[in-house]
């Protein structure tokens, strides 16, 4: 299924072969969607689509980190310009790469925390096989954990090339702010911490 067909599949709406839940729901609900669908001539359950048919999450995180990061302005020329005090691209990669790269057997959300001094992005599950720290910042790490997500979102034009978003996001902020992103594995999930401006 490509990307015009699913958009058209969700454009019609739930029904008797198709269910849309905005999270993945907890594995009580989702067997009893399961057992559902098995007991009829089966279906199709959309993850991340509101009741309404609205796409969450990448859209949405984006609005959000519009709402409490500040725009600086400046006029070049005859016309003002905005410049957001984290580059779009870079909080863009954070979100796709967590959606893509997140570990899908924990339950829990990805969680995007806005502190005075960073944005977290805080995702379920440490990193997959040989992954590591370091391998990550120098783009090295190939290893697709959720291939089908990972397809996706590369049709849909959210990533480009694999295991360079990373290594793009460390330039991007230095040359912006000459500050590092920040990665950790925790207890049972993996941070990204982007550091915002000092505010004057």
């Amino acid at each position: 299924m490509n990307d015009i067909e699913l958009r058209e599949k969700i454009a019609k709406g739930e029904g008797f072969h198709s269910e849309f839940k905005e999270t993945l729901p907890n594995k009580e609900n989702l067997a009893k969607v399961i057992v559902c669908f098995a007991n009829t001539n089966g279906g199709q359950i959309f993850i991340g689509v509101k009741d309404s048919g609205e796409i969450a999450g990448i859209e949405n995180a984006q609005r959000f980190l519009r709402l409490y990061l500040r725009e600086e302005h400046s006029i070049k020329g005859f016309e003002p310009e905005i410049e957001f005090e984290i580059p779009d691209v870079v909080l863009r990669e954070a979100v796709v790469n967590a959606i893509a790269h997140r570990d899908y057997t924990i339950e829990g959300p990805i969680r995007i925390i806005v502190y005075e001094n960073r944005v977290e992005v805080r995702t379920p599950g440490k990193l997959s096989n040989s992954v590591t720290i370091e391998s990550i910042k120098i783009g090295g790490s190939h290893v697709l954990r959720n291939p089908t997500i990972y397809n996706l979102l590369y049709k849909m034009g959210m990533v480009t090339d694999l295991g360079s978003g990373v290594r793009r996001m460390i330039q991007l902020m230095k040359k912006h702010s000459n500050k590092d992103i920040i990665l950790e594995e925790i207890e049972n999930g993996f941070v990204l911490s982007i550091p915002r401006k000092a505010q004057l």
